[in-house]
């Protein structure tokens, strides 16, 4: 009995060593995606050790971060990806927890000098809703993620001005299969929005990418699926070739 007792201390002992080793591994700053501007500054967005956004500007020098921003919020929020203005003021989107417990999604704007946050845009639709990409074209942007209808992911599209005041939004549902339909990234090109992603296309095909393609103004939507059969394939970013 004795022995027994000894052995699953040990045992124990072991567990918690192993579990403090990994944990010591895992970083407490969490980077998700990186913007480099026509100067070679470096920005990077992502979360802290306590799950709040954080912005980091790296000069082109090198060196210690020009500045470094984070948005404190309860719960996990998370930068997932950021683009700059004219002026070179930052716009981060992603999401942030709500008091309901699900995320909201988000638009951050950081001053360019300091990195001070000078907007906090959230749009709640009382579900599980995620920006994952971002892009700018003259004085306007446009944000891609999902927001949740039916406890479902819809594609879901925004276009905002400087001020994060909503021009347009459009979201798109796969209604051949109802299931869930993701945006994971955003670009465009003078001419059309382009948001990539993911769409359920049934089981034989199972998740497939989607392209969703639309004008400035929000019109003449239409989608490409890649079809491929018995496989999950989630992009994750995209860009233009020439």
């Amino acid at each position: 009995m004795k022995s027994k007792r000894l052995q699953s201390i040990a045992a124990f002992i072991l567990i918690m060593a192993f579990i403090n080793s990994v944990k010591s591994q895992i970083p407490e700053d969490y980077p998700f995606k990186t913007y480099l501007d026509t100067a070679d500054n470096l920005y990077v967005t992502g979360y802290n050790g306590e799950y709040n956004i954080e912005t980091t500007k790296f000069p082109s020098a090198g060196g210690d971060p020009e500045w470094n921003k984070s948005h404190p919020n309860p719960g996990f929020d998370r930068g997932t990806d950021l683009v700059l203005d004219a002026d070179l003021n930052v716009y981060v989107c992603g999401f942030l927890q709500s008091g309901n417990g699900y995320p909201d999604l988000c638009i951050l704007r950081h001053n360019r000098e300091e990195g001070i946050i000078s907007l906090v845009k959230r749009i709640d639709f009382q579900k599980e809703d995620k920006f994952y990409g971002i892009a700018r074209e003259g004085e306007f942007f446009y944000a891609a993620g999902f927001k949740t209808s039916r406890n479902l992911k819809d594609f879901f599209l925004v276009k905002f001005n400087r001020d994060g005041d909503t021009i347009w939004t459009r979201t798109f549902n796969n209604s051949d299969y109802n299931r869930d339909d993701v945006a994971t990234d955003i670009l465009v090109d003078g001419n059309f929005v382009y948001a990539i992603g993911y769409t359920y296309n049934g089981e034989g095909f199972k998740n497939d990418i989607i392209l969703y393609t639309c004008e400035l103004d929000g019109t003449n939507a239409r989608t490409e699926i890649v079809n491929r059969k018995f496989t999950n394939e989630t992009p994750t970013a995209f860009i233009f070739a020439k």
